[in-house]
């Protein structure tokens, strides 16, 4: 399967607000997310 018709499929239970369905539906079983914790400050010159 090519990814064609499955990023048909994201965006259609997107549009639909089905976001369950689509993790369901789309992501692997052990699929985890790993988020970081925060960006960097930054010193901006004054």
């Amino acid at each position: 399967m090519n990814t064609t018709p499955i990023a048909a499929r994201l965006v259609e239970l997107c549009r639909q607000g089905q976001y369950e369905q689509l993790q369901n539906e789309l992501y692997a079983d052990d699929a985890v997310s790993i988020e970081m914790v925060g960006l960097p400050r930054r010193r901006w010159a004054t």
